[in-house]
């Protein structure tokens, strides 16, 4: 009797549960799926957040719960607040259903609030047991947040979808926002974020990367144009495969583009007479994709010579992209001092209040060695005769 009063219990305990569940479940038809966000600064000095909402009807073609066809995939709108959750707030008075923030795929920033700082922003993003810190972060080049979250994509439903295959093309790893909070709480590091821009006729295009500086605010420092994103994603592991092109010689007509792969790099630290020297080696193989010079691939003294000016090439580029960080922003996006940390930690307390300076400072050794693999579907180069 005992035993299946017990067994009674359970059940009755299971269904109210059960029940309990079913009651706090939110259905889909009561939500508005938020896509994607935008942070942004109006013209007097207010936060603005504008939401990419879901409108499932466009995506189907079928008709609304209204009964009336529509062909728009999201409806973009805004709202200001003293802060974000003040604006979804302010938000959620214009809506019928309950905004939804969990499906979100992006957060993009505009320049203007990204220069003031978004430091006091980030609590809302962390906090919010609801928020979906695995959206990609993106930074606006000369333009707003919403500008960019507003446009209309030529093969995906939200632009925010859009931004993130685009990032997959160029075979870069995202950058989600728990990935900026983590390098923002990492000693020896400045968080950087991927930057879009917007071309004359206004279509958002991968411009590189925004860097900030944590320790005035989080404040926008400059940017990376693409080329120097690549050297820097490649130095930080965040980029798998690019592309390369380069003159030879200096003739415009005697040129070559590889494709390389395969990125790898290392990063050793040193400390010699109380000064700090890192030694950086970057490495990878090729394909040649197009060939207009003289050299022939396939003949190994000739590849050896083609290897030979890559390397020195990129490595003078990289040079000259970690001596503009270290002038301009000093903001080391690198990880050198995280680096430093891991492989002298008993000495990382005499840096560390002042790493700022010191790398600023910092003597950066660059080797590089990227080996051509094979020359492309043809040895010889193809020209008219």
């Amino acid at each position: 009797m005992r035993r299946l009063c017990k067994l009674w219990m359970l059940i009755l305990l299971l269904l109210s549960m059960m029940t309990g569940c079913t009651q706090n479940r939110r259905e889909p038809d009561r939500l508005a799926f938020d896509m994607g966000e935008g942070l942004d600064l109006t013209d007097d000095g207010k936060l603005e957040v504008s939401f990419q909402i879901a409108i499932p009807a466009g995506l189907s073609g079928g008709q609304d719960s209204g009964g009336g066809g529509t062909d728009k995939s999201f409806e973009l709108t805004s709202a200001t607040g003293i802060n974000v959750s003040d604006a979804m707030r302010n938000m959620q008075k214009k809506l019928s259903r309950e905004l939804f923030p969990g499906h979100r795929e992006v957060v993009v920033i505009g320049q203007p609030l990204a220069e003031k700082g978004i430091g006091h922003l980030l609590d809302q993003f962390v906090r919010n047991p609801r928020s979906e810190l695995r959206s990609k972060l993106f930074v606006v080049k000369d333009a707003q947040a919403k500008k960019i979250l507003s446009k209309k994509s030529v093969f995906e439903p939200y632009m925010s979808i859009a931004l993130k295959r685009q990032e997959d093309v160029l075979s870069l790893h995202y950058m989600y926002f728990r990935d900026f909070m983590a390098d923002t709480f990492t000693e020896g590091v400045h968080p950087s974020a991927p930057a879009i821009a917007l071309t004359a006729d206004s279509k958002p295009y991968y411009y590189g990367i925004a860097v900030f500086n944590k320790t005035n605010g989080l404040k926008l420092a400059g940017f990376l144009d693409d080329q120097e994103s690549v050297y820097t994603n490649w130095m930080t592991g965040r980029q798998s495969s690019f592309d390369y092109s380069l003159n030879i010689a200096g003739k415009e007509h005697d040129n070559i583009s590889l494709y390389f792969t395969n990125l790898e790099y290392r990063v050793h630290t040193r400390i010699v007479n109380k000064q700090i020297k890192v030694d950086l080696y970057l490495t990878g193989s090729g394909t040649v994709a197009e060939n207009n010079t003289n050299l022939n691939p396939a003949m190994r003294k000739e590849l050896r010579l083609l290897e030979n000016i890559i390397n020195s090439k990129i490595q003078k580029e990289v040079q000259q992209l970690i001596k503009k960080v270290q002038q301009q922003y000093h903001s080391d996006i690198f990880r050198f001092g995280e680096a430093l940390h891991y492989q002298h930690p008993r000495q990382w307390h005499k840096f560390k209040g002042r790493w700022d300076n010191y790398f600023s400072e910092l003597q950066v050794s660059v080797k590089v060695k990227m080996k051509c693999k094979t020359p492309g579907q043809v040895t010889a180069p193809v020209e008219l005769k």
